[in-house]
């Protein structure tokens, strides 16, 4: 192994991928997708307003906890029957996960 092999080399080009990008990628699933299939976004300006500042600002905590109090209120909605699609509960779910 000569002494030009840098650490990209032994692991194969692996990197982890940056934060900020899997923030995005859960941030736009819930605003496009998920959200607006059982909230409200006029009545919940406030709160999504908030979610969008805590991105730009990189508060990734604060995005976080956010996102998973929307998924424990949608969660909490299917379970009520206020929905209309069962997929929802799964949809939710797994997003949740992936959060």
């Amino acid at each position: 192994m000569s002494a030009q092999t840098d650490v990209g080399d032994l692991l194969g080009g692996y990197r982890p991928a940056p934060a900020r990008r899997i923030a995005i990628e859960l941030y736009k699933e819930l605003i496009s997708d998920l959200f607006p299939s059982i909230f409200d976004a006029e009545k919940n300006a406030k709160f999504l307003d908030s979610l969008s500042s805590a991105l730009n600002v990189k508060n990734y905590p604060r995005l976080a906890a956010g996102m998973g109090r929307a998924q424990q209120l949608a969660l909490d909605k299917v379970d009520a029957g206020h929905t209309q699609t069962p997929q929802q509960r799964m949809q939710w779910s797994r997003w949740g996960n992936e959060l």
